[in-house]
């Protein structure tokens, strides 16, 4: 299969029988330019999403028992805009490019706010879905050479540390555990982080968040973006393709990537199923311990 064919099929992608799929996809494997293509093709199609839903469009209610115009008008704006960008000619229309960077700008901001929503089944798993919960599980390398496990699902989390410490959150309250004292802090929780963050990013221009293509990283593909603010400084960040969960991210000063030495490192990333009855979230210090204030450099305890 030569590149002009592979491009002419990957606008019609679903369209395509499993066979005819499954070359494509072992010659987009093969072809830095086609795999660009696609991965092109994969973007424009999530954010065409974002701009028919949100231009609202309405259908006739008569048309109901037809066929869905919806997916067709979805396909043909996708294929035009597609052949424009191949031809460099999308943003040189300026509704067709803001379109776009507008998705784009919504599509950061809600990969954000994606975090704080549970990990859910897919529909072919009900008896799964009736009798476990999928957790995001991490082990990440502190600073000192530690490691610590954590565990996510949406606003819930617990870092547990190699020392006995830990902290859990049930998303409106935290608890910190110090074993060696055998005190806890409790700290309430107003908002989460990813919805202040989502906040930020949709007040951003979309000329401000760039798409850097995929990478794979602790061996889960994810894709990059680089992040321009108001304030000048620029960070970048690697979305997990499945799970849309931040796995990486830094910050860049004059074109270069900073270490992040000052915080701990991932080196394990993994979706886990837990039994419904688990208590890992369960935001209780354990029995015997007692209330502290709670101290902010305090934190710098739990590693130690």
């Amino acid at each position: 299969m030569n590149c002009i064919t592979c491009q002419e099929k990957i606008l019609i992608f679903d369209q395509l029988s499993e066979t005819e799929q499954d070359a494509l996809l072992e010659h987009i494997e093969e072809c830095e330019e086609c795999s660009d293509t696609f991965e092109h093709f994969l973007q424009l199609e999530e954010a065409l999403d974002i701009i028919l839903e949100n231009e609202a469009i309405i259908l006739p209610q008569q048309k109901k028992q037809k066929p869905n115009p919806y997916k067709y008008l979805k396909r043909a704006a996708l294929i035009c805009a597609s052949l424009f960008i191949l031809c460099l000619a999308a943003w040189n229309t300026p509704p067709v490019k803001a379109a776009i960077e507008r998705a784009l700008n919504e599509l950061i901001g809600d990969k954000f706010l994606e975090m704080d929503k549970p990990l859910e089944h897919k529909d072919e798993d009900k008896k799964k879905k009736k009798d476990t919960e999928l957790v995001i599980r991490t082990v990440k390398e502190t600073p000192n050479g530690n490691k610590m496990i954590t565990y996510e699902s949406g606003q819930k989390n617990r870092n547990e540390y190699a020392n006995g410490n830990f902290e859990v959150s049930d998303g409106s309250v935290r608890i910190t555990y110090f074993k060696e004292k055998n005190i806890y802090t409790s700290e309430p929780l107003d908002g989460t982080i990813s919805q202040m963050t989502q906040d930020i990013f949709k007040d951003l221009d979309p000329s401000q968040i760039k798409h850097l293509g995929e990478t794979t990283y602790v061996g889960r593909k994810a894709d990059m973006y680089e992040i321009t603010f108001d304030d000048g400084w620029i960070a970048e960040y690697w979305f997990d393709k499945e799970t849309n969960w931040i796995i990486n991210e830094y910050r860049i000063e004059n074109g270069k990537k900073l270490p992040n030495d000052d915080g701990p490192k991932l080196i394990e990333f993994k979706v886990i199923e837990v039994e419904k009855d688990h208590k890992l979230f369960n935001a209780s210090p354990p029995e015997g311990a007692e209330l502290a204030e709670f101290d902010p450099m305090r934190i710098l305890e739990l590693d130690q």
